[in-house]
């Protein structure tokens, strides 16, 4: 398999790439994100994990002859002829393994058999100074479950793959580890099989199981915790055996991909190969994202491009080298979120081939307030290139017959400026309210230069950190926005995201005979926006704890099918009364929903009701936003007003009386000394005084003015 490095030109390999992906718009599909809460079993979960792959896994004949061809820089035919006709395991006159049981009466009787099989060809082609295989059947390695969302009270799930290939090297002298060393004492830790070390799973079964379809649930658990778990795979080898076959997987963000089966006895060079390709020494050649690698020192680096087109290498800031944020699912965007030097974020994401860069959205958005900065990017491989197509196969065999055409993927990696913490790690109620007044004044900024964003949720709005009064929220991720003047229709469309946010409109595109409705627009993202805020102010107790008994239709939000959220959604603006926010929020959160709901109630549900089939450009919708636009941030700015007189507001941001500014000298007397974290909720007073009018151009109205306009409908224009 070819090496690919980020950072090079990438034109030089795109150009030999025909592959397209015929996907007009990305599709409304199941997902495992955030799959593991509720599921107390890995039995569960696998169903859950393989319809997320329904209809992108594609059959590819003789697959594992292109990756893995007959003769590469570690191994020629005669190599492995000569190993084949040498090793104690194989009988070169009768044509088979001898070390595997012919007829096993059971699945364990395996394990050790290709156990060290596997191992004899490590140790012949010299590969065993940087992989080592071991039994796993009964390791019960721990998954991981989202890490930027508070613990739920579910059992931690395990799995236990029957035998695994553990990696421990440094990718290139020079660089660093691709697996974290370990630490002082704990060497054998490299040893342990664990989630975060394995290079590639084997999945063993009895020939008569070999076929079961429950078997590719298995494998993808394995594969997904390998993506959630290490952060830079970009893809990852699976091989199902049995005493008589072999199956080569491939598991990457466009689906999956499977290889012939394999007689692994008559065709035992080509299954040679297969072990020999899945346990390369090289790390990219398995599926690792070089760029991204340990230093000596325990921590994590990551190589792209600064604002000058240079390369250049960030430290990651996150705990233990991990992401900042990251997505759970194999098939998609599969984004990834860094915190490195400097007080910026990179951010990785596989997109469709045929949707805009974010990039270049990025780049007109470029000094917008209340949105987040670009800095530089680098487009790297795709998933056709990982997967060594050439070409479109259009294999019309009755093992293909049904599926999704390939849809190819493109790496790209963004660094952005730091906008702020996640919304979900808010501090004190008029953080939230802040934030999402100010994404939402964001979103407008991005309409007003011609850009939708499609993809509000509640991972997409940070409470900035920036020390500006004047900007307290920032909205991200345009990697689903389009512009609004683009001539292509979509009527006939629908798509993915984070559908717990998705519109009443959106979701019912999922339902047959529903694709051609209402085009996504403004209006759907500010529903999005209104769920967001429920999601906060009704699911959590305080800062970091969920209630014991949020609404019940948070659940229904995320199950699918997603007639289930659609129903539900449509029910909470038929609704007459909604449940209260905690205490912690109180009134003033409950009339903001309140009022939010009211102003869009009847969009919603026009829209729902419609069976329209010609819908005005985007464009030509204007006007009418800009009157919604300002409705809704004057409902924000009553609510941010009647927060700003509130006791308690002015009980949390009163500068606090000297004696609390001392601190102690070394002789043990003291002197005043005002905190950075004094000055600056000093330099904030001024935005608390209601009298004070927001800067020109930020939108809105603010104090006596927001009091003066109560009841009009309409703020100011940004």
């Amino acid at each position: 398999m070819p090496k690919f490095n980020d950072l090079a030109d990438p034109s030089a390999r795109l150009a030999t790439v025909t592959v397209s992906s015929f996907t007009t718009d990305t599709p409304l599909s199941k997902t495992s994100h955030m799959t593991e809460s509720g599921v107390k079993k890995v039995e569960e979960h696998r169903p859950i994990v393989a319809a997320e792959l329904f209809g992108y896994e594609l059959h590819a004949p003789r697959f594992h002859d292109r990756l893995f061809p007959p003769e590469n820089e570690f191994y020629t035919k005669d190599c492995i002829h000569d190993y084949l006709q040498e090793s104690p395991f194989y009988d070169w006159k009768k044509r088979r393994w001898s070390i595997v049981p012919q007829k096993p009466a059971k699945e364990k009787d395996l394990y050790e058999p290709f156990e060290q099989l596997i191992e004899s060809v490590l140790q012949h082609f010299k590969f065993d100074t940087t992989r080592s295989v071991s039994q796993s059947f009964d390791a019960n390695l721990p998954h991981q479950a989202l890490s930027d969302v508070p613990k739920q009270a579910d059992p931690e799930l395990k799995s236990s793959p029957d035998i695994v290939v553990i990696g421990r090297s440094k990718i290139e002298t020079e660089i660093g580890y691709n697996f974290r060393p370990a630490l002082e004492g704990q060497e054998d830790s490299e040893f342990k099989p664990s989630y975060r070390n394995i290079v590639t799973p084997f999945e063993v079964k009895l020939d008569s199981s070999f076929t079961k379809k429950e078997n590719f649930g298995q494998i993808s658990v394995y594969a997904r915790q390998l993506f959630i778990q290490q952060h830079n795979r970009k893809f990852v080898f699976t091989v199902l055996l049995s005493q008589k076959r072999a199956q080569l997987y491939l598991f990457d963000r466009s689906g999956a991909c499977y290889s012939n089966v394999i007689d692994i006895n008559k065709d035992a060079a080509a299954f040679v190969r297969v072990i020999l390709g899945v346990c390369s020494p090289i790390c990219a050649d398995v599926g690792f994202d070089t760029d991204i690698y340990w230093s000596t020192h325990h921590r994590r680096h990551i190589r792209t491009l600064d604002a000058n087109q240079n390369k250049t290498v960030y430290e990651i800031k996150g705990k233990d080298g991990q992401p900042y944020c990251h997505r759970e699912t194999i098939m998609g965007r599969g984004t990834m979120c860094w915190k490195v030097d400097d007080g910026l974020l990179v951010k990785d994401q596989w997109t469709s081939e045929a949707r805009t860069p974010e990039s270049e959205l990025l780049e007109r958005a470029k000094g917008l307030a209340f949105v987040g900065q670009m800095v530089s990017f680098v487009t790297g491989a795709s998933t056709a290139q990982l997967r060594s197509f050439h070409k479109l196969e259009n294999d019309t065999s009755d093992k293909n017959e049904g599926k999704k055409i390939f849809d190819n993927r493109l790496f790209r990696r963004v660094t952005l400026k730091n906008g702020g913490k996640p919304l979900e790690d808010f501090d004190t109620p008029e953080e939230v309210l802040y934030a999402l007044r100010d994404a939402i004044q964001g979103h407008k900024n991005l309409w007003d230069k011609g850009i939708l964003h499609r993809d509000i949720s509640v991972n997409n709005i940070l409470i900035a950190h920036s020390g500006k009064v004047q900007q307290r929220g920032t909205l991200i991720d345009l990697d689903m926005a389009i512009s609004i003047d683009r001539t292509k229709n979509l009527a006939g469309t629908h798509r993915t995201g984070t559908y717990v946010f998705q519109s009443v409109s959106v979701l019912s595109k999922a339902r047959p005979g529903f694709e051609n409705r209402h085009p996504h627009d403004y209006l759907d993202d500010l529903e999005s926006f209104l769920y967001v805020l429920c999601w906060i102010a009704q699911r959590f107790e305080n800062p970091g704890n969920l209630r014991k008994d949020p609404p019940p239709y948070f659940e229904k939000w995320k199950a699918t099918p997603y007639d289930n959220a659609e129903d539900s959604k449509v029910a909470f603006f038929i609704g007459r009364k909604l449940p209260s926010t905690s205490l912690f929020f109180g009134p003033i959160f409950d009339t903001l929903i309140e009022e939010f709901r009211l102003f869009l109630s009847e969009k919603v549900l026009d829209k729902y009701r419609s069976r329209d089939t010609t819908f005005p450009a985007l464009e030509s919708l204007k006007d009418v936003a800009q009157e919604h636009y300002n409705e809704v941030l004057a409902i924000f700015d009553k609510a941010i007003f009647a927060m700003e007189a509130d006791e308690g507001f002015k009980a949390r941001t009163r500068l606090p009386p000297p004696e609390e500014c001392k601190t102690p000298e070394k002789n043990g007397t003291t002197h005043r000394r005002r905190s950075g974290r004094i000055e600056e909720r000093r330099k904030a007073v001024p935005y608390f005084r209601p009298e004070v009018e927001r800067a020109e151009g930020q939108g809105g109205t603010s104090g006596k003015k927001a009091k003066a306009k109560k009841g009009k409908g309409k703020g100011s224009q940004a």
